[in-house]
């Protein structure tokens, strides 16, 4: 909570009640700037790091709580391609978006990608259409390399020999 008058002064007190709840508002949507700008350097950062490590896939993890929106809830733990995402500027895909990207190997440990899924639109466009509910379907879906995949569930296979 704010201690008003420890930002402000004594002559905080001198301030109508509208004033001080237009003072409370002002405060608040600059918390709010503040969130979004944090959550946005986090995840920008995360992502190119993901890239210089030549990574090329991150996994979209929401908030898991109850305001999370109708956006973001079908996004939640699938993987997605770091370009895609990028372009679009998500994550945070809008105000108090609490969306974060997290590497594979956080989320999965070394399995191997498959597949990952393309956002179908971004958030502007969604709420422009009035926010209908919307699932992502297999047309969202992108499979990866199917021989790179191969080669990966081998690897994958031997590690788990040598661990036997």
């Amino acid at each position: 909570m704010y201690d008003m008058e420890s930002w402000f002064g004594p002559q905080i007190d001198v301030l109508t009640n509208d004033d001080l709840t237009n003072l409370w508002l002002l405060m608040d949507r600059a918390g709010k700037v503040g969130d979004w700008v944090s959550f946005s350097v986090d995840n920008t950062s995360a992502a190119e790091r993901e890239q210089a490590n030549g990574g090329q896939y991150m996994v979209w993890e929401t908030a898991e709580s109850e305001t999370t929106c109708d956006f973001c809830a079908p996004l939640d733990n699938k993987i997605v391609d770091i370009d895609d995402v990028m372009s679009m500027d998500m994550p945070p895909a809008h105000p108090n978006c609490m969306c974060t990207l997290v590497t594979v190997e956080e989320h999965f440990g070394d399995a191997p990608v498959l597949y990952y899924y393309t956002p179908p639109f971004d958030f502007d466009t969604w709420r422009a259409s009035g926010k209908p509910p919307y699932f992502l379907t297999e047309a969202d879906r992108v499979d990866v390399n199917i021989e790179e995949s191969k080669d990966m569930f081998e690897l994958l296979k031997e590690k788990m020999r040598t661990l036997l």
